[in-house]
């Protein structure tokens, strides 16, 4: 845990000093949020703006990260994904740029944190959710016994128990709007299993 607190606090510094709006996302955020799990990288999604690639070089190479210029230029230019690297350590930072509206709209609708002395946003309960659910996508072929081999359906599941609060209607709307409603329902299911 030590190492991934010290990547965090070097990219959280970098996204501050590059003064770029972001919102952490996936696990590290499932994390925060309560479940209980292991990462290995800290999910970042980036608004686009003009000079972000020199802003986002300097400010992590002054932290130390390893950066890869053409790739993160390319990344940012076509609307892939890129990782950045600190020096000895098996923590990365996947960099995601916002190109649709729920990419756009998870920045937009992001919570400030407060964790130590750190100060950052983050996805909001249902973000993360609605997340977890789009990235498993359909999952009718799988059998009820293997969705908890997962870290998305763990972390939906851990996350939804752990909640004191959640907009379902929200929820609800975005996961039928996308076409997953099942995946949604069998998920919610299995959060509810041990849980009412």
């Amino acid at each position: 845990m030590a190492e991934l607190e010290i990547t965090f606090r070097k990219a959280i510094t970098a996204l501050t000093d590059a003064d770029v709006k972001y919102v952490i996302v996936g696990g590290l955020a499932a994390i925060l949020r309560g479940s209980p799990r292991n990462t290995s990288d800290i999910d970042v999604i980036i608004e686009n703006e003009p000079n972000l690639h020199e802003k986002l070089i300097k400010a992590f190479k002054a932290q130390d990260f390893e950066v890869m210029e053409s790739q993160l230029k390319l990344a940012i230019d076509e609307g892939f994904n890129t990782s950045i690297f600190i020096k000895d350590s098996i923590i990365r930072i996947d960099l995601k740029i916002a190109k649709n509206s729920d990419e756009i709209e998870v920045i937009k609708d992001s919570e400030t944190w407060n964790f130590q002395d750190l100060h950052f946003p983050i996805a909001s309960i249902e973000q993360i959710l609605y997340g977890k659910i789009l990235y498993l996508g359909d999952i009718k072929d799988l059998s009820d016994d293997e969705l908890l081999d997962f870290n998305d359906v763990r972390d939906f599941v851990n996350i939804y128990q752990s909640a004191k609060s959640i907009n379902m209607a929200w929820l609800k709307m975005k996961v039928k709007k996308k076409g997953i409603i099942e995946t949604f329902n069998r998920i919610l299911a299995k959060a509810k299993e041990n849980f009412e």
